[in-house]
């Protein structure tokens, strides 16, 4: 498959909740300079067997001056053509499964794939490289796709969920709210004027799932992270 229609948060300190209703809010103070933030975990650099297509990809917290957007951001700038592709999955020991995810991206370039932005993937419910369900947030729409067995630059496991008429452009602030409640196998996405709400047998409650976000050889920047817990 060729992957297709695919101001600062509060300071929070990345080690947890510490006020009601709130799971994690990354604060990108607490990693170094032009490192990595510790709770985010690269899966090529763990144990086992791996896909040959699984890259540790190039990720960095840098400082970010543009018309948009002034300050710190977490940074994914390895472009690279297809098959390429590279994780960060959040490190906690359980994700609830009533919750909350909000992420501001912006998108910077894209040589190779859906140019000139590419694909920045926000992954609500992640089991392991090959399988997950992620929005997509590509120039022309914010697409909701299933992984189940996925392999990149194949149509093999890859689901087309829906599709939002949703355009960003490079440079541009893209907000991003996915509500979801694994007890109802449902999931909202909500960016723009646009929202969608999908209920699929994929999204169980007792599968370990974890939350991540996904680059495709484009350079893009995560500019907040922040999970809720829902009532």
């Amino acid at each position: 498959m060729t992957l297709r229609p695919t101001a600062q948060p509060t300071r929070v300190p990345a080690r947890g909740a510490t006020d009601s209703g709130l799971f994690f809010e990354a604060d990108w103070s607490d990693a170094p300079a032009d490192g990595e933030p510790a709770w985010f975990l690269d899966p090529a650099k763990t144990s086992g067997d791996h896909p040959y297509w699984l890259s540790p990809g190039q990720w960095r917290v840098t400082r970010l001056t543009t018309p948009a957007y002034t300050g710190l951001a977490y940074q994914a700038s390895e472009e690279r053509p297809q098959p390429w592709l590279s994780f960060r999955v959040l490190q906690r020991p359980s994700v609830p499964s009533r919750f909350r995810i909000l992420a501001t991206v912006q998108g910077v370039s894209s040589p190779y794939l859906q140019s000139p932005i590419g694909e920045i993937s926000i992954i609500p419910y992640y089991l392991d490289p090959t399988h997950y369900m992620e929005v997509l947030v590509t120039p022309a729409h914010l697409g909701i796709w299933l992984a189940d067995g996925a392999e990149p630059d194949t149509d093999r496991g890859w689901t087309g969920v829906h599709f939002l008429p949703v355009r960003t452009d490079v440079g541009q602030l893209r907000q991003v709210t996915i509500d979801v409640d694994l007890s109802a196998n449902r999931l909202t996405v909500a960016a723009g004027d646009q929202t969608y709400t999908l209920t699929h047998p994929f999204l169980q409650p007792d599968r370990g799932h974890g939350l991540a976000v996904r680059a495709a050889g484009n350079t893009f920047n995560l500019l907040r992270y922040r999970v809720e817990t829902t009532p």
